[in-house]
C-alpha cells in the first residue's frame, strides 16, 4: 500500500476536530440528590477560641488532635 501525504483539506479538518475536542466545555456539575444529607454547618467563632494560631495552622494543614 502506498502512503500519501495528507492534503490541505484533510489537515484543516483534523485541526478543526482536535480544536473542538480540546475546547469542549466542561460537563455541568451533577445536582445533589434530594435524599442526600445536608453539608455540615460552618463552625462558630466561639468553637475556635480555645485554639491559638499555631493550632489553627496545624488543623488547616491536615493535623488532628487526640484526647
Amino acid at each position: 500500500m502506498i502512503r500519501r501525504y495528507p492534503t490541505e483539506a484533510t489537515l484543516a479538518r483534523a485541526a478543526r476536530r482536535h480544536r473542538a475536542i480540546r475546547h469542549k466545555p466542561a460537563p455541568a456539575p451533577a445536582q445533589p440528590r434530594p435524599d442526600a444529607p445536608a453539608p455540615p454547618a460552618p463552625a462558630a467563632a466561639e468553637e475556635w477560641e480555645p485554639f491559638d494560631e499555631h493550632d489553627l495552622r496545624a488543623l488547616r494543614s491536615g493535623w488532628g488532635f487526640v484526647e
